[in-house]
């Protein structure tokens, strides 16, 4: 009797931490790397955990309108080119892979033709792309002014078609829209820094963190006073467990706190417990 049940513990101890393991497992967030992207005829398909989920005609493959799938750890990246006009035009979209899915980031859209380059760039609040096209991306920022100039010029804009700032390229048009979407050279200048750091918080929130690291470092470069640039700057350092950097951040964040007689109390309790 005394062996039956101790067979009667083990079991019900092994079961428990099955069940635990099982739990585990269900709950964890899949890692980037277990998603796949590839092409299908017009389709974009996601693979993970061995499920499939596709994307209907986002993929144009035509004469005069091509699709170039660019991967990456965290997403991918999505590049028409069209050569349907005298006007020579390049569309770039920025993918990440979130929550068993994909999420749009961003659209650049540069044109090339006898007055110079347009190039504008214009983030996207995450857009969910279960029932989007190409037609529906294709619509996102067509109303946006287009500069065309030879001495290229990007427009950055949230997703609200408000500019917080512009990029200045070290290249000829010809060359910028040649390469595109590499850039080889290039200095961001922030025009709005509130709408800029409004923009990094967002993309931090939905984990899109070198978008947001890009543009708080930029905001910081330009106005190293702005407080609250380095608090997101350290929460997305946080986020991606670049611990080091985050404290430094959190240490410059509070030191501009205490430097500006700002309210200490309003400081986050997370901060404090982030640089002990």
């Amino acid at each position: 009797m005394k062996y039956l049940l101790l067979i009667l513990f083990t079991f019900t101890i092994a079961s428990c931490s099955q069940q635990q393991k099982k739990e585990l497992s269900i709950s964890t967030k899949p890692d980037t790397s277990d998603y796949k992207i590839k092409i299908s005829d017009n389709d974009l398909i996601l693979t993970l955990n061995h499920k499939q989920k596709v994307y209907k005609n986002l993929i144009m493959s035509e004469m005069l309108l091509s699709t170039e799938l660019i991967k990456d750890n965290n997403g991918f990246t999505l590049v028409y080119e069209s050569n349907a006009s005298i006007t020579k035009i390049k569309e770039k979209y920025d993918f990440k892979y979130s929550d068993n899915d994909i999420k749009l980031i961003s659209k650049e859209i540069i044109k090339f033709g006898k007055a110079g380059v347009s190039l504008n760039k214009i983030y996207i609040d995450g857009d969910d792309m279960s029932q989007k096209t190409y037609n529906d991306l294709e619509s996102i920022g067509n109303n946006l002014v287009e500069n065309f100039s030879n001495e290229p010029i990007c427009f950055i804009y949230n997703s609200k078609n408000q500019t917080f700032g512009k990029v200045y390229f070290r290249q000829s048009a010809e060359d910028l829209f040649i390469n595109f979407p590499q850039h080889i050279t290039f200095n961001l200048i922030i025009t709005d820094a509130e709408l800029a750091n409004n923009e990094a918080y967002r993309l931090e929130q939905i984990n899109a963190h070198q978008e947001s690291i890009f543009l708080l470092k930029n905001i910081i470069k330009q106005y190293p006073d702005r407080v609250v640039a380095h608090l997101n700057l350290a929460d997305n350092y946080w986020k991606l467990n670049k611990k080091s950097e985050a404290k430094n951040s959190y240490q410059k964040y509070i030191l501009l706190m205490k430097k500006q007689n700002k309210d200490i109390q309003k400081i986050p309790s997370r901060v404090f417990e982030r640089t002990k």
